[in-house]
């Protein structure tokens, strides 16, 4: 039977007439990337009630995602599943022979990913490495040749994101005044906003300001809709 509960990461409620405070802290899987955008879960449980099992991390992992739930097991297909949240609040997506933990979603989906020892499946808690997405897009590594080629086209996006961060691993630095990755916050900006006319597959833009003003998509998603829908055209 599914179960299906929407539920902030930590949820604070205070019951009428009594004092203290009721945690809440939900852990279940996200069958779809629309399930993990509406934080609605499939054997979804409040973890300071009771427990239940999930595949545990692991840099490599199967072709098959086993839930111990409620006294029953279920297996599903490994590629059918977007992730889940485990009881720390984190959550995990899957794609192909890798799970990475999600740690921020705005313009792009910032992801880390801990290294393991041979011996052990459970991630070393050293110093991450970092990947991106666009929406559920592929997977890529965090570096600042992988976001020009996500939008080729832009070349004075290119020069501002040379200005604005020094090499690859300042992309992964956190933005603690906004509470955001550096990069998104840089891609919601208005800084990005140059006049400029970009034309790609014969769509004219006529200055990153028309993408920004699009919402939550940002600069990098609107330019990344456009390039998938003249894919999809063939």
């Amino acid at each position: 039977m599914k179960m299906v509960i929407k539920t902030a990461i930590f949820t604070f409620l205070m019951a009428i007439g009594l004092e203290g405070v009721t945690k809440v802290v939900t852990s279940g899987v996200y069958m779809t990337y629309e399930d993990y955008l509406n934080v609605e879960m499939e054997y979804a449980i409040n973890c300071f009630e009771e427990s239940h099992k999930l595949r545990p991390h692991g840099t490599f992992v199967g072709e098959k995602f086993e839930v111990s739930h409620r006294g029953e097991k279920f297996t599903h297909e490994q590629s059918k599943i977007f992730g889940y949240r485990d009881c720390d609040g984190k959550d995990w997506r899957y794609l192909g022979r890798y799970e990475y933990q999600i740690a921020e979603t705005r313009s792009l989906i910032v992801y880390k990913r801990y290294q393991t020892s041979n011996n052990d499946p459970i991630p070393v808690q050293t110093n991450p490495w970092y990947y991106y997405s666009v929406n559920n897009g592929d997977v890529l590594e965090l570096t600042v040749t992988n976001l020009k080629e996500t939008i080729p086209e832009a070349h004075d996006f290119h020069n501002k994101l040379d200005e604005t961060f020094n090499g690859d691993e300042d992309l992964s630095s956190y933005d603690y005044d906004h509470k955001m990755y550096k990069l998104n916050r840089f891609l919601l900006s208005p800084v990005t906003s140059a006049t400029t006319i970009v034309i790609i597959d014969g769509v004219e833009l006529n200055s990153y300001r028309k993408s920004y003003a699009c919402g939550s998509k940002g600069l990098l998603g609107i330019f990344k809709t456009i390039l998938l829908s003249s894919d999809s055209r063939g």
